[in-house]
């Protein structure tokens, strides 16, 4: 193999990984809060048939574009990442995406000359069609240019940028409720208002204002199609290939359960989402030091920041999914509304998807940024074998087969079997860093086991003051749920990546920064 040239340049120094972490999370934060606030306006204004299309068109232009993309995002990260300055690199992907835009629109035209439409996105409208796959589009530049910035180390301003502008949006669409406009169409409206925003901001900053790093220099397409091809080419298969598995699950539950049960699905997957903010704030810092130090030839540094990131969001990511499936029952049809009521069983089981979604993160995030992508491809594709069959076990009917658990079924294979097929990638990164896996696991079943513990003390006191108003209830079990969640760390910390020493400095650390403003 033929070593990376590295261009190393002075002209803006990287952020602190810190400050980047930091500042990363007091934004998803941010979010977090905003989303809290707003989670129940659209699911109860549009309601289950509208919002489950809603949900089922941005899957489907999401696993159409993914079908499009031959693992250029991702080589286009870690080289970028690698680089201190690559202007050539990022010209070089704007053309393909442009190029994407125009071959995804292409297909969905020659769909309504061929009468497909029906067949591909069962009972939904071609101008809504349309109008969600611009969105996507959308969405994918402004992360596309987020994750620019984060290869760079340049983290602050892109994540002030879209915190500004979930407030903004978020401000705006409880208006739209407020009013009556919340529809369909400006849902989507200002979505794609949101996300054209963030790229315009960010476009400008990074590829003006630092044009130096993310834009200057000349073209070199050929030493870029040859280092895209060794990285990507044991994953092409992969990639045209998984997209329409993991979109199976949705387009049977729509095919064959209709619209309020996406409806129901959708719900359930969108506020699971809510549990990844500290994954989300983590991994494109992760990604950039994992590229970044084993391109320098210190594994060693790797291992301690796989090690360190590891245990605290897999940590982190239970202890927020235990909280959100035992106050489910409760926050379900206070927030969205009694007509979700029966989405309540989906969304408990779902709440444990971003336990198997950091994870899978983390793992693959990490395997790609150390170049180990046919590792990736084998297993990958082994794995979704069984997952094509359980996927339509749990899905299909019983007249043709099925269990005919609908989406709860699809919920229960995704974490579940998601789950199991993971713990492969993770033994393999542990062997690669030279960590011990099963120490590593054994902690973290006994951490599990303590939240689960934690998790039904917290359903239990809830049910028990179910006569007092939601707030007060859900405040005071919360309270005690994460109180019990502290002492566990307390008595073992080791299950964060941390000791007792370090905990009580950084709290000494807090208090004294907290006095000296104070």
């Amino acid at each position: 193999m033929t070593e990376p040239v590295f261009v190393l340049r002075d002209e803006t120094r990287p952020e602190n990984i810190r400050k980047r972490y930091v500042v990363t999370l007091l934004t998803q934060f941010l979010k977090l809060s905003l989303s809290i606030i707003t989670v129940g306006v659209a699911p109860r204004v549009l309601g289950p048939v509208v919002f489950g299309n809603y949900n089922f068109l941005l899957n489907a232009a999401s696993t159409l574009r993914g079908f499009l993309e031959p693992s250029a995002q991702q080589a286009f990260f870690t080289f970028s990442s690698q680089e201190r300055s690559s202007g050539s690199l990022t010209k070089i992907y704007t053309v393909f995406l442009c190029l994407q835009v125009v071959v995804s629109f292409a297909l969905i035209a020659l769909a309504v000359l061929l009468q497909w439409t029906d067949r591909l996105w069962p009972g939904q409208q071609i101008d809504q069609l349309l109008w969600i796959t611009l969105l996507d589009w959308a969405i994918f530049f402004g992360v596309s240019l987020q994750q620019l910035g984060d290869s760079k180390g340049l983290t602050v301003r892109p994540q002030v940028i879209s915190a500004v502008v979930s407030a903004l949006s978020a401000i705006v669409l409880i208006g739209f409720a407020v009013v009556g406009w919340l529809n369909f169409y400006t849902y989507v409206w200002l979505n794609l208002g949101a996300a054209t925003l963030i790229t315009l901001m960010l476009g400008q900053w990074l590829l003006g204002t630092h044009r130096e790093l993310c834009w200057a220099g000349e073209w070199h397409i050929g030493n870029y199609v040859r280092r895209w091809w060794h990285y990507a080419a044991p994953l092409l298969v992969y990639e045209y290939y998984m997209p329409l598995i993991s979109f199976l699950g949705v387009y049977l539950v729509q095919a064959w359960y209709g619209s309020v049960e996406q409806g129901y699905f959708a719900l359930a997957l969108r506020w699971s989402a809510l549990v990844l903010v500290f994954t989300s704030a983590a991994l494109s810092i992760f990604w950039r030091e994992i590229a970044y130090w084993t391109a320098q030839k210190r594994r060693d540094m790797a291992a301690q920041i796989y090690q360190r990131f590891d245990r605290l969001l897999i940590f982190l990511a239970f202890t927020l999914a235990g909280w959100l499936a035992a106050v489910s029952p409760l926050l379900v049809p206070w927030l969205a509304g009694e007509s979700y009521r029966a989405a309540v069983p989906v969304m408990m089981v779902m709440a444990f998807y971003p336990v198997t979604q950091t994870y899978g993160q983390l793992t693959s995030a990490a395997i790609k940024a150390t170049e180990r992508t046919a590792f990736y491809r084998n297993w990958s594709i082994a794995f979704s074998l069984p997952d094509i069959a359980l996927t339509y076990l749990v899905v299909a009917p019983r007249e043709f087969f099925g269990w005919n658990l609908g989406a709860i079924g699809v919920a229960l294979k995704m974490v579940i079997y998601g789950f199991l097929c993971l713990q492969v990638f993770e033994w393999e990164n542990y062997r690669f860093f030279n960590l011990n896996y099963r120490r590593a696991l054994l902690e973290k079943l006994i951490t599990g086991m303590w939240i689960g513990v934690c998790g039904v003390i917290l359903g239990v006191l809830l049910s028990m003051l179910s006569a007092l108003p939601p707030v007060l209830s859900l405040s005071g079990a919360s309270l005690l749920y994460f109180s019990l969640i502290g002492l566990g760390v307390w008595l073992r910390p080791n299950s964060i990546g941390t000791s007792r020493e370090e905990i009580s400095s950084l709290a000494h650390s807090l208090v004294q920064k907290l006095s000296k403003k104070g």
